[in-house]
C-alpha cells in the first residue's frame, strides 16, 4: 500500500512446487499455519510465483521505502529488491496493539476469519502511521 495511493492491491501466488513434493515436517507445519496462523491453504493461490518479480518491479517502481514487519519478509524481499530500502518494523510495531480492521479479504476460507491476515496488517500499518505522523526519515 502506497502512502499516496491508499489502495490495497493483494495477490495469492501459487505454490513454487506440488503438495506431494514436500516432507513431513513441512507439510506438518502447512497444515498447523493453515488452522493457527493465516488459514491458506497450500493448494491457494492465483498467480504463477514466477511472475512475483516482475509483480514486485510493477508495484513497487514508485517507492522510496518499503516498510515490514517481520524480519522473514525483509530477507524474503531483499532477495527481489535491492533499489529501494527496506525497514522491519517487527521491534517499533506491536499489531497485537493495534485496533483490527474489517476487510474484505477473499483469500480466507470463512472458517477461518479472524486469523492473521496480511491484508488486516496493511490496513493496520498504514491507519498507524498515518496516526502518529510518523517521520520516515528516522527509519532510513
Amino acid at each position: 500500500m502506497q502512502a499516496n495511493r491508499p489502495i490495497p492491491k493483494q495477490y495469492i501466488l501459487k505454490p513454487p512446487y506440488g503438495y506431494e513434493e514436500l516432507n513431513w515436517n513441512t507439510r506438518y507445519q502447512n497444515e498447523y499455519n493453515l488452522k493457527n496462523i493465516n488459514g491458506l491453504s497450500w493448494h491457494q493461490g492465483d498467480v504463477e510465483y514466477t511472475k512475483l518479480s516482475d509483480i514486485l518491479a510493477k508495484e513497487l517502481e514508485e517507492c522510496t521505502l518499503i516498510i515490514v514487519v517481520g524480519s522473514d519478509k525483509k530477507r524474503f524481499l531483499e532477495k527481489y529488491i535491492t533499489s529501494v530500502p527496506i525497514i522491519d518494523l517487527e521491534y517499533k510495531l506491536k499489531l497485537k496493539r493495534v485496533h483490527n480492521y474489517i476487510t474484505d479479504c477473499q483469500a480466507h476460507d470463512p472458517q477461518y476469519n479472524g486469523f492473521r491476515c496480511a491484508m488486516n496488517h496493511v490496513f493496520k500499518i498504514f491507519t498507524y502511521m498515518g496516526k502518529i505522523e510518523y517521520d520516515f526519515k528516522k527509519l532510513q
